[in-house]
C-alpha cells in the first residue's frame, strides 16, 4: 500500500514523452514531452486541481434520464 493520497505511482514512457499515472481513479499526474510539462501537475500528496487528469466515465452527456444511452 502507498503512503501517497494518490496511492501507487505508475511512470511510462515513450520517446520524448513521459507520464505519471496514479492508482487513485488512474488519474494523469504529470505529463512531459523532453522534460517540460504538457499539463498542470500535482504532487503525489495532492489530490488532483479541480479533477484535473481524471477520468470522466461515462463520458459527459452520456447519461440519458439515469440510464446509459441505447444506440
Amino acid at each position: 500500500m502507498s503512503d501517497f493520497v494518490t496511492g501507487e505511482q505508475y511512470e511510462i514512457t515513450a520517446g520524448p514523452y513521459s507520464a505519471v499515472i496514479t492508482e487513485a481513479g488512474a488519474g494523469l499526474r504529470e505529463l512531459t514531452h523532453e522534460g517540460g510539462h504538457l499539463i498542470l501537475a500535482h504532487g503525489p500528496d495532492e489530490p488532483a486541481p479541480a479533477a484535473f487528469g481524471q477520468l470522466l466515465i461515462p463520458g459527459p452527456n452520456r447519461v440519458d434520464r439515469g440510464r446509459a444511452a441505447s444506440r
